[in-house]
């Protein structure tokens, strides 16, 4: 199956990070060829910020025979537009899909530059309740963030094509697996595999050197995800955030994942009170990672009231 065997060594991926050719560059962000028809803009691996206009998560499209998948549509209507003019300096094929991989603001506020184009815009069911509950609220942090200026026009188009489950997608002359996990970093996070290519685009499932956000997870099922993605047959994987790398590298995520619950259970046992536990359960080797100092904390104070929940249920 798709999500089993891996089957991808590491002189592949060298072999294909050696293809950094063929450039779709616009407004600040640049699509680089990492396989054949397969493009990724990298993201800087930070918050987002005036600076960076909400460009924080790793952005793709596939070209095939016949038109153009894009992966995530960014963190504004102006990043959309900026996305579909990378493609068109590329090729003149149509955009005939855009697909988004879980519900967060630098990944879907792009919507409506794609929908304005009647490209339809594929995602998980929960995923478009999730944008529909969350989305005011997160287009009014992306603001804080990054400034009305910069940020532009930004409102939500929710999703077109709705799924349940994991579904094999032909498009554009491409067969892509949308794989669902179960509830993993949110409820309806979907990964994408490019069968021609063997690319992982696995969202915001996997980001390397770079602390998760926890919040809205279910911890179990995450790690789960994780291995399959790590045994997967993909020989390339594109995370949210960090580079493009072999599957095998989902593992120091889940790794985390399994140090922070494990260490914290530690230290909730040991009667340290919610206020104290990030104090208590540091995680330092960890600390180098990217926004260690904003989400580690945080995801102490989430994982303290699941596993005090969990306690108090027995």
């Amino acid at each position: 199956s798709a999500r089993r065997g891996f089957a991808g060594p590491a002189s592949c991926l060298a072999v294909a990070l050696s293809v950094w050719t063929g450039a779709a560059f616009a407004a600040g962000i640049a699509f680089q060829k990492i396989a054949s028809g397969v493009y990724v803009a990298i993201a800087p691996n930070e918050s987002a910020s005036p600076a960076n206009r909400g460009f924080v998560s790793n952005l793709g499209f596939v070209v095939g025979q016949s038109g153009v998948i894009a992966i995530g549509t960014g963190a504004s209507e102006r990043q959309g537009e900026t996305i579909l003019a990378a493609i068109r300096k590329l090729t003149r094929k149509p955009v005939v899909l855009a697909i988004n991989l879980q519900a967060t603001p630098d990944h879907v506020l792009g919507n409506r530059s794609f929908v304005r184009r009647k490209v339809p815009i594929l995602a998980h069911r929960e995923t478009d309740r999730f944008m529909a509950y969350n989305c005011p609220t997160c287009i009014g942090n992306a603001r804080k963030a990054v400034g009305s200026r910069r940020l532009g026009a930004a409102s939500l188009a929710r999703p077109t094509r709705l799924i349940d489950a994991t579904l094999t997608v032909e498009a554009g002359g491409r067969t892509l697996e949308v794989i669902y996990y179960g509830a993993t970093f949110q409820p309806g996070s979907v990964a994408v595999l490019d069968r021609q290519s063997g690319t992982l685009f696995a969202g915001e499932m996997v980001g390397l050197e770079r602390i998760p956000d926890v919040r809205n997870a279910d911890i179990a099922k995450w790690r789960a995800a994780l291995q399959d993605i790590a045994a997967s047959s993909a020989s390339l994987l594109v995370p949210a955030h960090g580079p493009v790398s072999a599957p095998a590298r989902s593992l120091e995520l889940a790794r985390y994942l399994v140090d922070l619950r494990s260490e914290l259970k530690e230290t909730y046992e040991r009667g340290v009170p919610m206020q104290d536990a990030a104090l208590a359960t540091p995680l330092s080797r960890y600390s180098q990672w990217a926004l260690y100092g904003t989400l580690h904390s945080r995801n102490i104070h989430f994982t303290y009231l699941n596993i005090e929940s969990e306690d108090l249920a027995r």
